[in-house]
């Protein structure tokens, strides 16, 4: 359960990878996944799940506003908001993500901890610490993503990716406006352990798995270059 925020820059391959992540559950689980699209851009078979795809303009669905209230009232279990584009989408989202259930959101962005300042940007300073409080209590993860020129013969791009999820500690700092600080946090062990994955980790990986080469990897790590360059030489830099 909970909000899944999937952000990246236009063509970053934000919507195949929730595409992948909601087909999951519908080859594996039976439950009830509704997606908003704008347009549909990947149409699911229904497998173990039922699913249900709202396109925006179609199906008497005039405008964003229609689907969200849609996909509120339909309750699902898992399901797609679409682009976080203003608060009303992100707090349909968050409604959703309350009453139990998986949804996932996308946001353009780059990194996780630009994504806390996009979702502060949409609010006033007074209804911005109401909004971290249920950021904090309903926040599942922070993905962000880019796609890397690949190496390997017949694959075009390949994802380079960091992940962000939540503690008890993190979603404190989050409450009290500290989400620098648990964007850091990432980098303990206690964190990776519950699935936390720094960029510079993703870029370790793809490097060492010949996935791409150490110079797209280094141009691509901005200010986490020289721990980079260490992580691949076998030093850990903290």
């Amino acid at each position: 359960r909970g909000f899944v925020i999937m952000s990246g820059s236009t063509g970053s391959g934000k919507t195949t990878s929730i595409a992948a992540m909601l087909d999951h559950v519908n080859r594996n689980f039976h439950r009830k996944i509704v997606t908003i699209e704008d347009p549909i851009e990947y149409v699911y078979t229904p497998k173990k799940s039922i699913v249900v795809q709202i396109e925006i303009g179609e199906d008497g669905i005039p405008n964003e506003d229609v689907a969200l209230r849609n996909l509120v009232r339909m309750d699902p279990d898992a399901g797609l908001a679409g682009e976080m584009r203003d608060r009303q989408s992100l707090e349909a989202a968050l409604k959703t993500a309350q009453a139990g259930h998986l949804i996932f959101g996308t946001l353009h962005c780059e990194g996780v901890g630009q994504a806390f300042d996009r979702v502060l940007a949409y609010y006033d300073t007074i209804e911005q610490q109401r909004i971290l409080g249920t950021l904090a209590d309903n926040l599942a993860a922070i993905i962000n993503q880019r796609l890397l020129p690949c190496i390997k013969p017949g694959i075009d791009v390949v994802p380079a990716y960091e992940i962000f999820r939540p503690n008890q500690l993190t979603r404190r700092y989050i409450r009290e406006r500290r989400y620098t600080e648990a964007v850091a946090e990432m980098e303990k062990q206690a964190m990776k352990e519950i699935g936390c994955v720094t960029y510079v980790d993703s870029l370790h990986r793809l490097v060492t798995e010949e996935w791409i080469d150490y110079h797209t990897a280094l141009e691509h790590s901005g200010d986490q270059a020289e721990k980079l360059k260490a992580r691949l030489k076998g030093i850990d830099m903290k």
